[in-house]
This record gives structure tokens, sequence and C-alpha cells, in this order.
């Protein structure tokens, strides 16, 4: 198995969030409640809103304690289920079935790694 390094893994999947969040950001601006692709826009505020609060509670809270691991999972699950979304989304030219399984794949998939 090769070594990896977890300064590169981390400096990869930081400039993936990047560019999907800004992405995904950019694609917001200018829709309307209500329309067809409001529910994506909720998806995606409510996903960087878990996220968020996670990475807040584990900051205040502290890595070692049980509330900041749970808190480090969650923003991990809402991360990965993110950048799975928008990858997942854009690879398959916007198909919204494969887009919404690859979010519950990767949140998952991201659930795994974290809780070890």
């Amino acid at each position: 198995m090769l070594p990896v390094n977890p300064i590169s893994v981390t400096v990869i999947v930081a400039l993936l969030a990047v560019d999907a969040i800004a992405h995904t950001i950019f694609a917001a601006l200018g829709q309307i409640p209500g329309g067809s692709a409001w529910a994506y826009i909720l998806a995606l505020y409510s996903s960087l809103a878990i996220a968020g609060a996670g990475s807040g509670v584990r900051e205040i809270t502290g890595t070692k304690s049980s509330v900041g691991q749970i808190a480090t999972v969650i923003s991990g699950t809402a991360s990965g289920a993110l950048l799975s979304f928008f990858y997942a989304g854009t690879t398959t030219d916007n198909n919204p079935q494969i887009a919404t399984a690859a979010a519950v794949l990767g949140g998952i998939v991201a659930t795994i790694i974290i809780s070890k």
C-alpha cells in the first residue's frame, strides 16, 4: 500500500471544496424562491450551515470531548455529501438522481472515514 501524506490529502480536499462551494454559490445567485433549482439551493445552504456549525462546536468544545467528536462527524458528513453532490452532478450533466445518490454515498463514506 502506498504511503499517504495527510497534508497532501488535506490540500486536495480543501481545493476541491473551495471549487465546489464557489461554483454552487455563484450558480445560486439570481435564483428565485420556488424556482426549479430552489430545492438544490436550500440543500446547499443547509449543508454549508451544518458543516459550519459542526466546525464551530468542535472548536468550542475541543476535539477530545464527545460533543466535539460528534460535531466533527456531522460536519464531515455534510461536507462529504456536498462535495459528492456537486461533482457527481457536474460529471453527469446535472442529473439530479445521480447527484442525490452520490450525496448519500459521499456522506456515508465521509462518516466512516471520520469515525475511525
